[in-house]
């Protein structure tokens, strides 16, 4: 009956996971094949309902149908064919349609009340697979772990480490994946990034000239750049932003250069533990390999990574995102902004910098401290902030149906009638920006990285070498 949730609810939430939000569990995949006993029967993730746990069975006997987790779904809100209450609920039909096979095959009585008891018991039959079976394999991949639905759950449901355990398992296990998808893994395989040669990296930063850290050698921030900035000329501003504010507050910053790979978010992401884990161990040796106080990130999601995902593999390094870096520089008195920014200003929260690592004071205490600036809030902002849409793997692909999701949070934007929205992603940076051009608003509204406001407040100018500069904003 209902009251049954008098019981199981208050379990749930007792049974939850006390680890950092932004992790999600998994097994290490090299201790798994240096088992033998497990590597006879080597499984990563979950095809079906014998690689469920008793956890993932609470979470569906945990669930009300109250729709919380619907209502904030940016997918379904934007008619795409994904509802985080129906995802549940069909692995709870699913689990308990099997379950009653497994008794009819053995013979153990009635399948359910009123069921009739099989003449004969049946011989046992594989288990269906659960993507494809509970639902259509595209449900698992419009999810872009945005954490609203888990948000919001009064019964502390894990959808999204549930959805991943499938994503594994399709990757891993079956090979399936979207056709996009498919190709940043393997670039990442091959380049140890989802974009291009190694070379390119390390030609630029020393086109640059921007201090390499070697083996041994030390500095006080070690400045993860990362890939999305790496490779695009228009983002590579943000990098030499976040070093000019750096190295004014009269730090020592260097970066790793040739040595920095990717940081394993997109395998991560896409389902391939596989890569992610091997990049992972890799990236731990190198970066430990140099001594620092602090790891900086300007992505989000290079953030999260390492504050979250990192530290199950021994990393012990303190990261920091750069907009608390800031905000704390700010606070020492070490940077000082003397040029007003008379603009209106909307700041979007980055789903795993807000969300994921409850990141939301730093940012506005940032702009806040610009002369100049109004600061305007969107509708949905901190942790109800909607998403951009580039999470979930879904910078690497492009699942058509419903309306973008960086789109509506564009015209979300609109509504604020402000003339910048500030982010503190590199992701966001790309979905919002590519939103303003395709509703032809870019004559009215600008998308910028809080660095880039900063540099113009401290009355720095815009390296000559950028083709993407401050200069309009200024003007």
């Amino acid at each position: 009956t209902k009251l049954f949730h008098i019981l199981v609810l208050p379990a749930n939430i007792f049974l939850s996971s006390h680890e950092p939000k932004g992790g999600l569990p998994r097994v290490d995949i090299e201790a798994l094949l240096n088992d033998e006993k497990a590597a006879e029967n080597f499984n990563v993730g979950v095809s079906t309902v014998n690689d469920q746990t008793w956890k993932m069975r609470l979470d569906y006997d945990a669930c009300i149908r109250c729709g919380r987790c619907q209502d904030v779904c940016p997918a379904y809100l934007n008619q795409h064919p994904l509802s985080p209450k129906k995802f549940i609920n069909d692995l709870k039909d699913f689990s308990w349609k099997e379950y009653q096979k497994s008794l009819a095959a053995n013979g153990n009585g009635k399948a359910e009340p009123g069921a009739a008891a099989p003449e004969s018991a049946q011989a046992p039959s594989e288990p269906a697979m659960i993507v494809g079976g509970a639902f259509d394999p595209t449900t698992i991949w419009e999810c872009r772990t945005c954490r609203a639905c888990m948000e919001v759950c009064p019964a502390h449901i894990d959808h999204i480490p549930q959805l991943m355990e499938l994503r594994r398992a399709e990757v891993m296990m079956r090979g399936q994946l979207p056709q996009d998808a498919s190709i940043a893994l393997k670039t990442m395989e091959r380049a140890g990034n989802p974009f291009g040669p190694q070379e390119a990296r390390k030609q630029w930063i020393e086109d640059a000239q921007i201090p390499v850290i070697g083996p041994g050698e030390e500095c006080d921030v070690l400045f993860w750049i990362g890939c999305c900035t790496t490779y695009d000329l228009c983002k590579q501003k943000v990098a030499y932003n976040v070093l000019k504010i750096l190295q004014n507050a009269g730090l020592r910053v260097g970066v790793l250069g040739d040595d920095e790979q990717c940081c394993g978010d997109p395998a991560k992401s896409l389902g391939d533990e596989n890569i992610f884990q091997t990049i992972v161990k890799s990236q731990i040796k190198t970066i430990e390999s140099r001594k620092f106080k602090y790891l900086v990130a300007h992505c989000a999601h290079c953030y999260n990574v390492f504050k979250n995902d990192y530290p199950q593999f021994g990393s012990k390094f303190t990261v920091l995102h750069h907009t608390e870096l800031i905000a704390m520089l700010l606070k020492e008195g070490k940077l000082k902004f003397t040029v007003p920014i008379e603009r209106t200003v909307t700041y979007h929260d980055p789903c795993y910098l807000g969300r994921y690592n409850d990141i939301y004071d730093a940012p506005r205490e940032i702009l806040k401290a610009i002369k100049g600036i109004k600061l305007v809030e969107m509708k949905n902002n901190r942790e109800k902030a909607r998403c951009c849409g580039g999470g979930g793997g879904h910078y690497w692909m492009d699942i058509p149906g419903g309306e973008r999701l960086n789109v509506s949070r564009a015209k979300e934007a609109q509504e604020t009638n402000a003339d910048i929205v500030t982010v503190g992603c590199i992701y966001c940076l790309h979905m919002l920006d590519d939103a303003i051009k395709i509703l032809s608003l870019d004559e009215k509204m600008v998308v910028y990285d809080i660095s880039e406001l900063v540099v113009v407040a401290m009355g720095g100018e815009v390296d000559t070498k950028l083709t993407c500069s401050l200069e309009q904003m200024a003007a």
